[in-house]
């Protein structure tokens, strides 16, 4: 996650600087429109982080869960496979 962070910081600045000996406003607008964009997605964020909390209290952690997940997935391979008739 921080490295992660640090890349993006890198290239945010990177990019701040060849926007700014370009023209000094294209740093400011692109940061207004990047603001402008954060606007626009939070709501979605706010639902989406929501639901990863709810589905991580659902689902249940015990030791034999991967079990049943890999029996649900091999099921819906061999659903697909039929599909596609392999």
């Amino acid at each position: 996650m921080k490295g992660t962070f640090l890349l993006i910081l890198i290239l945010c600045l990177t990019a701040t600087l060849i926007a700014f000996k370009k023209d000094p406003q294209l740093a400011n607008d692109g940061f207004f429109q990047g603001l402008k964009m954060l606007w626009k997605i939070l709501p979605i964020l706010v639902v989406a982080f929501i639901l990863a909390g709810m589905m991580e209290k659902i689902i249940p952690r015990d030791p034999d869960f991967p079990r049943y997940y890999r029996l649900l997935f091999r099921l819906d391979m061999e659903i697909i496979l039929k599909i596609l008739n392999f």
